[in-house]
């Protein structure tokens, strides 16, 4: 009886480590992934203010926008950047595209939406939707 309590309190405290460590990477990991423009504090924004952010897991990305010249709207892709969390806390991220700029942001994460700010607050703020 006593070997069956031992495997029965062992297998409960296996449980609960997968769910705390599952936990850390959901809230840690998630901006992993493929991001898309959606809104800012304003509204919807326009098809041209769009832009795209892939961010992978080894701490690289790559970053998408509209470029406009003499022609019209044309969209330039592929800019890789490298990222990282933490410069403020946990619930932030910095992303390095080389050459002294480097972006800070707060964010937050919840399901579908990124929500990124420079301002700890959210008084501005751009809402990204997950993008396959």
């Amino acid at each position: 009886m006593r070997t069956v309590r031992v495997l029965m309190m062992s297998m409960l405290l296996a449980i609960i480590t997968i769910g705390v460590s599952s936990c850390t990477e959901e809230r840690f990991g998630s901006v992993v992934g493929c991001w898309e423009l959606e809104s800012d504090e304003y509204g919807y924004v326009e098809d041209v203010m769009v832009d795209k952010y892939y961010f992978y897991a080894d701490g690289t990305g790559t970053y998408g926008y509209y470029d406009r010249d003499a022609y019209g709207y044309y969209w330039v892709g592929d800019v890789p950047f490298s990222w990282g969390y933490g410069w403020d806390g946990p619930e932030s991220i910095w992303m390095d595209f080389g050459y002294g700029e480097r972006y800070y942001y707060y964010y937050e994460c919840d399901g579908p939406n990124l929500v990124l700010s420079k301002d700890p607050y959210f008084r501005t703020w751009l809402n990204y939707v997950r993008s396959y």
